[in-house]
């Protein structure tokens, strides 16, 4: 009988990476993630940029609609003055509750007990909603919004400041509507100028128009949404144009202490102050105190800000557009429409139409 002759088999020698080698992957692996990873976190961001345009839009269309069915833009702010000065809150709805019902959030709009005032403990619960159309989420606060926008005093941190009118842990708001070229209150050498408008600023030049945010008399309202109750503005009254008026941008809530969404003082920046302009880091100043410079235009999107023009219509604005310019597009009725400064930017201007 026949019998074949088996052969052993011989084991396999497997040749493993060698030291040199391993690290070459590793190094060609960390290559290829810092190269991918920029693009994942600009892909991210131009999502958000998205949202963020698509939420200023709807809020734009909600303005326009409140328009329709009132004949009026709602006020920025429910506040009187004092003896010509300040801002006294009074019952009613800020520019954000008034148009609630035309952001579908009707049953939100309900919550609140407007014949007191907004900071009144009986809307305390109201003020916490969540309103997700209200928030930018590329804000730093986007991730922790129940904090009413506010820092305290002396600490800088995120804790409620009552004086911002505004419930303590209320809702942020990313997007403030506009003063436009409004004076900004603050007072240097005993004289209510603006921050950012040359070294001895006037009241009446082209960027430091009326007072106070526009909270003590109808002349002062040279934007589109203000502090007082008053005046009452309609798309008429906007000779400058629907497409190159300023109506609602984005701002830092962190970065502004009256940024609350449901807060009854301001709920309002200015074009006075130019776009991104930042509170200095490691500043001891809270941002209360620095309203003039902190309450203005800014956004952590690369390089400016966005903003809903009154036609309802989304326009990103440079960091680094011209300071004339802005505070046109910031004005209703002054005739500015976006043409080279004039020779004398120092003189006075008639009163808002």
């Amino acid at each position: 009988m026949f019998h074949a002759k088996v052969r052993p088999v011989r084991p396999v020698c497997k040749r493993a990476f060698t030291l040199v080698e391993l690290l070459v992957v590793i190094a060609i692996i960390g290559i290829l993630v810092a190269l991918l990873l920029p693009a994942v976190q600009a892909a991210r961001e131009a999502a958000r940029r998205s949202q963020c345009q698509n939420q200023l839009k709807q809020i734009g269309i909600a303005l326009l609609n409140y328009h329709d069915a009132q004949g009026q833009f709602p006020p920025g702010a429910p506040c009187r003055t004092t003896n010509g000065t300040g801002c006294s809150m009074i019952p009613g709805p800020n520019w954000v509750v008034a148009i609630l019902p035309y952001m579908e959030a009707q049953n939100e709009y309900d919550q609140f007990n407007l014949t007191v005032n907004l900071d009144n403990v009986a809307n305390t619960q109201a003020s916490k909603q969540l309103i997700a159309g209200l928030l930018c989420p590329s804000d730093d606060i986007a991730s922790n919004p129940f904090v009413g926008g506010m820092r305290g005093r002396n600490t800088g941190s995120l804790t409620p400041y009552p004086t911002t009118r505004a419930i303590a842990g209320s809702l942020a708001l990313s997007y403030p509507g506009s003063v436009g070229n409004t004076a900004d209150g603050n007072v240097r050498g005993g004289a209510r100028g603006c921050e950012f408008c040359g070294a001895s600023p006037k009241i009446g030049s082209y960027c430091c128009r009326g007072n106070a945010f526009g909270s003590t008399e109808k002349k002062d309202g040279y934007g589109m949404l203000h502090r007082a109750a008053l005046p009452e503005i309609t798309i008429a009254r906007v000779t400058d144009g629907t497409s190159k008026t300023y109506i609602v941008g984005e701002s830092l809530p962190n970065e502004c202490a009256h940024n609350a969404a449901f807060g009854g003082n301001h709920p309002v920046a200015s074009t006075s102050i130019p776009i991104n302009t930042f509170i200095p880091p490691g500043s001891a100043t809270i941002t209360d105190d620095l309203w003039y410079h902190a309450c203005g235009f800014k956004s952590r999107h690369p390089g400016g800000s966005h903003f809903t023009l009154v036609d309802g219509s989304v326009q990103f604005a440079a960091e680094d557009i011209n300071y004339y310019v802005y505070n046109s597009y910031g004005s209703r009725a002054d005739g500015e429409v976006g043409e080279t400064p004039p020779v004398e930017t120092d003189g006075t201007v008639p009163p808002p139409r």
